[in-house]
């Protein structure tokens, strides 16, 4: 079975569950205080939690990471990181199409991985909406809603708590009518790659797939770690 490896922080980024928790309280006009949002910070490295909904796929044939860079992929590497100061929902489509390949070596794909991460700490990870992104949305606080019935009616293939940690709510009993949420949409899907022991996360569906997040993790000893599709089923968890 695979287990995060010791020097890295496992990489979780959402949850199926949709029961309701006790101290997940409907919002009631403005007799409930509002909590503001605090800031959330970049994340790199979301904290661990339970497993999202989606696919996870094990690949056993790994990218060529040892054969000498292809110096028009690298240089489309170059662009994508340069365009990600200015169109980061772009950039991150060339990047995971540059990912996805095989022509770039290790210390590149390193690099492009190091760009992923920082561009959805931003897109994904945080409380900011960007326009261009077709994966999130603003969502208004209604009368009676709480986190777990916002992610129920919105059809979100994650926990309630996910919703809470990207829009840095520290209390999920002090929604308010008319607050503003970020709200992510899509299952989460993860592949392995079992030669550079890393962990990618996508959202969206076939040709929309962007990569959103990428960790290092160590796999089974003696390379028992199986490969194939595997469906992540409601309140497993990845550890």
């Amino acid at each position: 079975a695979m287990t995060p490896a010791q020097t890295a922080q496992p990489a979780v980024i959402g949850a199926i569950e949709a029961k309701e928790m006790s101290g997940d309280k409907p919002a009631v006009g403005n007799t409930t205080p509002m909590v503001p949002l605090q800031p959330a910070q970049p994340v790199t490295a979301p904290q661990a939690t339970n497993a999202p909904a989606g696919n996870a796929a094990v690949i056993g044939a790994p990218a060529t990471t040892t054969a000498a860079n292809d110096g028009g992929s690298v240089m489309a590497l170059d662009a994508a990181i340069k365009l990600s100061e200015t169109d980061p929902v772009r950039a991150r489509v060339a990047l995971t199409r540059l990912l996805e390949g095989s022509a770039l070596g290790t210390a590149d794909r390193m690099r492009g991985y190091d760009a992923i991460n920082k561009i959805n700490g931003v897109l994904v990870f945080s409380n900011r909406v960007v326009a261009t992104d077709p994966l999130t949305m603003q969502y208004k606080v209604q009368e009676g809603d709480s986190l777990a019935r916002i992610a129920k009616t919105q059809k979100l293939d994650c926990d309630w708590r996910f919703i809470q940690r990207i829009n840095g709510i520290t209390n999920p009993s002090g929604l308010r009518v008319g607050q503003s949420l970020k709200l992510v949409k899509g299952a989460f899907h993860g592949e392995v790659r079992k030669s550079e022991y890393r962990l990618n996360i996508y959202l969206g569906e076939g040709q929309e797939q962007v990569m959103v997040a990428s960790y290092p993790i160590g796999l089974g000893e003696l390379n028992t770690t199986p490969t194939g599709m595997f469906m992540v089923r409601p309140s497993s968890k990845l550890i």
